[in-house]
């Protein structure tokens, strides 16, 4: 017989394996991959940015436990951020900056 502990989990479960998904998409037209020569870069950073997104998501539901709202809406900020990036409104240098002046975190870039 389960307990009161386990009920509810099996609960939960129930629930979350009964929940609709949502899917969402990143593509190059969403990027505005404007500034790339080819077709190859653009798959390139795409990619890459495609990853990141799921790094990113992953982090947030796995160590800070974000559900679907909290990780839509931070997929979408990611979207806006990501845009301004591609369409010359913010740089990157700039969002380092500003988390070096206004929190204190440096993030270093990989040396290849």
């Amino acid at each position: 017989m389960a307990n009161r502990g386990q009920n509810r989990q099996a609960a939960r479960e129930k629930k979350i394996a009964n929940r609709p998904k949502t899917r969402v998409c990143l593509g190059p037209d969403e990027l505005k991959l404007k500034l790339y020569e080819t077709e190859r870069e653009k798959k390139i950073v795409a990619k890459v940015v495609h990853e990141l997104n799921i790094v990113t998501l992953m982090v947030a539901r796995d160590k800070l436990k974000f559900g679907k709202k909290r990780l839509m809406r931070l997929y979408n900020f990611l979207l806006e951020m990501w845009d301004a990036v591609e369409t010359g409104h913010v740089s990157a240098a700039d969002m380092e900056r500003t988390l070096i002046e206004e929190v204190g975190i440096e993030i270093f870039q990989v040396k290849l």
